[in-house]
């Protein structure tokens, strides 16, 4: 698939296994602290950021052990959303064999896109839809910084996009070695993002695709 860029991120994944089941879990958090919405941050820059909202797609989630066996999550679509804390862990099929990597994407491919309305995670009603010739938003990220010169200095990140050039949905690759955690970390995004000459997103496009290769590097090893 095209555009589809893999990052190598060594390890990063928290898995535990009970009663026959997997947790995959995320943690959103700026540097080394938990994220909260409306909470003060300040960037590695000196700028002063609160974000308001965070919602990302996962999908297309692969376990690949190291026996050679792989498990595919089928319909995988995830919406993951900082009012809901629970949305963050996602719970698949376990299998007493050793994990050597997870596969998984940030944002909705073109087949969903195109599908017209669906239930689930992928309702329109959700909010993270715009049209069947823009798709999904695979990530929406909003809030405010003095930096931004903008009404009420807001910011608003909406990225997606499914079609060619404008591919914005991202695969990453994750190698496993211990029971480890993904830190999605968001000061490392307004280490690379100067506020103050882009905050808005809100079509696909060349900046979309730029935020969105940005975005993936935040993923990192707990």
């Amino acid at each position: 698939m095209k555009n589809v860029l893999c990052f190598l991120l060594f390890a990063g994944i928290h898995f535990v296994q009970a009663q026959n089941n997997l947790l995959l879990k995320f943690s959103p958090e700026f540097k080394n602290a938990v994220l909260h919405t409306d909470s003060l941050y300040i960037s590695s820059i000196g700028d002063s950021i609160r974000i308001s909202t965070f919602r990302m797609y996962i999908s297309s989630i692969q376990i690949h052990y190291k026996n050679g066996t792989i498990f595919k999550e089928k319909n995988s679509y995830h919406l993951l959303d900082i009012e809901e804390a629970k949305s963050f862990e996602i719970t698949l099929p376990a299998s007493k064999n050793e994990i050597k990597e997870i596969i998984f994407s940030v944002g909705v491919d073109s087949t969903a896109s195109v599908s017209g309305a669906l239930g689930g995670d992928l309702d329109p009603g959700k909010g993270m839809y715009w049209a069947w010739q823009s798709g999904y938003v695979n990530f929406k990220l909003e809030g405010n910084s003095p930096v931004c010169k903008t009404h009420k200095n807001e910011f608003s990140f909406h990225v997606g996009g499914y079609l060619h050039p404008d591919y914005s949905m991202r695969t990453l690759v994750l190698p496993v070695k211990n029971s480890t955690e993904i830190k999605i970390d968001f000061a490392r995004f307004f280490e690379k993002v100067d506020l103050a000459k882009s905050n808005s997103i809100m079509i696909p496009g060349k900046e979309a695709m730029k935020i969105a290769d940005e975005f993936s590097t935040i993923f990192s090893v707990k």
